[in-house]
């Protein structure tokens, strides 16, 4: 029993594969251009956050220059203080020399915290800067692929517009598909009946010439036993004949 149910299951599963590959081959094409606007809706969203880093690089590029002008002002406080430590040392003012070298030591430790945040900025902005480099060529190679993609999608459309025309003229012919049969149905009317027109005229074009004479007298005309009176040869032996005098036409 378990081996029925497990064979009824498997070729459910494949009943559902089936209509599955046969729904997206029916819909191949709404499903190619959904998968391109996909594809045109993440590379905007790409452009989007390759903004937003680019716009952050620049503010910490701004913050890294308030800091080296923050580090500079204080490269002068601990300038001023070793200048003055040195003064009081050389007017042997001992305290006052000792305050300023405690000062200067405050300040160069400001100093080391401002270098520190000053390399901790140019590490940020080194790594912003890898990364915008990174998204704009994968950006690039994106709308490059996406053009050849949309190329190829025209083609193909193309191409199933002449697969369809082809089968419609194909169904036409062996009589299966209802309005190409229909078309060749009036194409093949208009033709009998211009036909018939042309057949019509010749017909009374005969009868307008053997009313008249005219077909019998050609036909005699052809056969030889009505001479061409226009024919230059004849003009020319009547006159050899007679002497230049042509002969009277009786």
């Amino acid at each position: 029993m378990s081996g029925i149910l497990s064979k009824l299951w498997t070729a459910l599963r494949g009943a559902a594969n089936d209509a599955g590959e046969a729904a997206v081959d029916a819909n191949a094409t709404r499903i190619l251009d959904q998968e391109i606007r996909d594809a045109d809706q993440e590379l905007r969203e790409a452009r989007i956050a390759l903004s937003a880093m680019m716009g952050k690089q620049s503010v910490e590029q701004n913050h890294l220059a308030e800091k080296q002008a923050k580090l500079e002002e204080y490269a002068g406080y601990i300038r001023q203080t070793l200048a003055k430590q040195k003064a009081a040392e050389s007017a042997g003012r001992s305290p006052e020399a000792a305050q300023h070298a405690a000062l200067a030591h405050e300040v160069a430790g400001r100093y080391a915290e401002q270098e520190a945040l000053i390399k901790a900025s140019n590490n940020v902005i080194a790594e912003y800067a890898r990364n915008v480099e990174v998204l704009q060529q994968k950006i690039t190679a994106g709308e490059a692929a996406i053009r050849t993609l949309k190329q190829r999608a025209d083609t193909v459309k193309a191409k199933q517009h002449v697969i369809k025309a082809s089968a419609a003229v194909a169904a036409a012919s062996s009589g299966t598909n209802t309005h190409a049969r229909s078309a060749l149905e009036s194409l093949e009317r208009i033709e009998r009946r211009q036909e018939e027109a042309l057949a019509q005229m010749e017909a009374a074009n005969k009868l307008s010439a053997e009313a008249s004479g005219e077909a019998l007298e050609e036909r005699l005309r052809r056969a030889g036993v009505i001479p061409d009176a226009s024919a230059a040869s004849d003009v020319l032996a009547r006159f050899q004949s007679d002497g230049g005098v042509p002969p009277a036409r009786g």
